[in-house]
């Protein structure tokens, strides 16, 4: 997986399913190698909301947020999903 070119201070966010781990595309759909798999934003804190209000629509998908140097910084998952992924 490679990850986006961003400048610095942008972040972007990734999507997956918190059963399984598994890296999904923004449509929903597991990703295997096409589509676009990341959202990118101009803050930690825009990419943190997006994150917070995408998952509590869709507490299956949990988001990683990672910083322009691909660094993973945060899992956010839904309220009450708690733990390590497995």
């Amino acid at each position: 997986m490679i990850f986006p070119k961003l400048n610095p201070g942008q972040f972007f966010l990734i999507f997956s399913e918190v059963s399984t781990g598994k890296i999904l595309t923004i449509n929903g759909k597991r990703y295997i190698n096409t589509g676009e798999y990341y959202v990118v934003f101009e803050s930690r804190a825009e990419a943190e909301k997006y994150a917070r209000e995408y998952v509590a629509r869709s507490p299956a998908i949990e988001c990683s947020i990672h910083g322009s140097d691909g660094t993973h910084l945060e899992f956010i998952r839904a309220a009450g999903i708690n733990g390590p992924r497995p």
